[in-house]
């Protein structure tokens, strides 16, 4: 490892130190990834995007060079596992330091199943029929008319769980802001906007303080 080589990698090991403080090493052993597949692989998980990971990470412009080789870069076998551990290991760190209810209706976003909403054959369900904790995920019910056949069905806005990872990360951040511990109940205005505007993005408003 060159030596641009050994300053990227402690400048992407303090960027994920930042998040993950006692699991950087730990998280990534044995996958032999290099300074920029490392940082390619947070951003990844962070940002949900390959085009945009491979940009931050590689420093090129070049949309479809992005689009090629992002892509190409996150079907990678060892990509695919250091973005599992990352997420794993933000929800480890998550469950560390943030309220027990925020988590609970992050959990149960990050556990979202389309078959508790629609049959096999992409058919809504009656509401009734929905368990009322899964109902509190429906944004809205949207009556849909089909062009072709002029039959109407239903289509219900639920929160994109891609976003779940995103998230916890905006909320890891905030309470590393604020320095507050996972104990504290004073009312942070600052903070509590920052999460109802989390929340807010994914379709799930808050009220409770971090």
């Amino acid at each position: 490892m060159d030596a641009d080589d050994k300053e990227l990698q402690l400048q992407v090991q303090s960027e994920i130190a930042e998040i993950l403080p006692d699991s950087t090493d730990e998280t990534f052993e044995g996958l032999s990834l290099a300074p920029q597949e490392v940082l390619f692989a947070f951003k990844l998980v962070e940002l949900n995007d390959n085009i945009e990971a491979y940009k931050l990470s590689y420093g090129v412009s070049d949309y479809k060079k992005c689009l090629t080789q992002g892509s190409k870069l996150a079907k990678k076998k060892n990509i695919v596992e250091a973005c599992k551990r990352l997420r794993e290991a933000i929800w480890q760190r998550a469950q560390e330091i943030l309220p027990i209810t925020l988590l609970q209706d992050i959990e149960s976003i990050r556990n979202l199943d389309i078959l508790d909403y629609y049959e096999a054959d992409g058919t809504a369900r009656m509401l009734d029929a929905i368990p009322a904790e899964k109902r509190k995920l429906i944004n809205n019910v949207n009556r849909m008319v089909n062009s072709k056949t002029g039959e109407s069905y239903l289509l219900f806005d639920l929160p994109n769980k891609n976003t779940v990872t995103k998230t916890l990360l905006d909320l890891i951040k905030v309470r590393a802001e604020t320095g507050s511990n996972r104990e504290d109940t004073n009312t942070m205005g600052e903070a509590q906007a920052k999460i109802n505007e989390i929340f807010g993005n994914i379709g799930v408003q808050k009220n409770e303080s971090v």
